[in-house]
């Protein structure tokens, strides 16, 4: 680390009159010693107006998605809920109901989650209020 060392002693060696260190660093030891400032962490300031920063709204999707999208292409009107419900029971009344449909259940249509507990699949049950819920954000979110 030291380029160079030099040492001075006194006419009497058992007493060290004066040390003098001459130290010259290199260019990795100043910047690992003194490193340079960090940028603030706040918004710059700039001479310009900002620009507009677009957010996309964050949609949510599960395995029940696609079904209710198969619904509501079945439903005489996509865009009533009510409608697009009769479908989703339709499809889950079948026998072979669509995957990841189970059943219908007493007020609503059975399903299994994405998400396992242990080695078996967790099953919901989706009840009307639930869908209509969930069918008044998604077209909120369409505009």
């Amino acid at each position: 680390m030291l380029a160079e060392e030099k040492r001075t002693v006194g006419a009497d060696s058992s007493k060290l009159a004066a040390l003098q260190i001459d130290r010259t660093l290199s260019a990795e030891e100043q910047a690992f010693r003194f490193p340079p400032a960090a940028a603030p962490s706040g918004p710059a300031l700039s001479a310009g107006p900002a620009s507009p920063v677009l957010r996309r709204a964050k949609t949510w999707r599960d395995a029940l998605s696609p079904v209710i999208d198969r619904a509501a292409s079945l439903a005489i009107n996509p865009k009533d809920g009510a409608a697009v419900w009769v479908q989703l029971v339709a499809l889950a009344e079948t026998p072979e109901p669509i995957a990841p449909l189970v059943g219908v259940a007493d007020g609503g249509v059975k399903w299994m989650k994405d998400t396992t507990q242990g080695e078996e699949r967790i099953v919901e049950t989706m009840s009307k209020r639930a869908f209509m819920a969930r069918w008044r954000r998604r077209a909120a979110r369409a505009g």
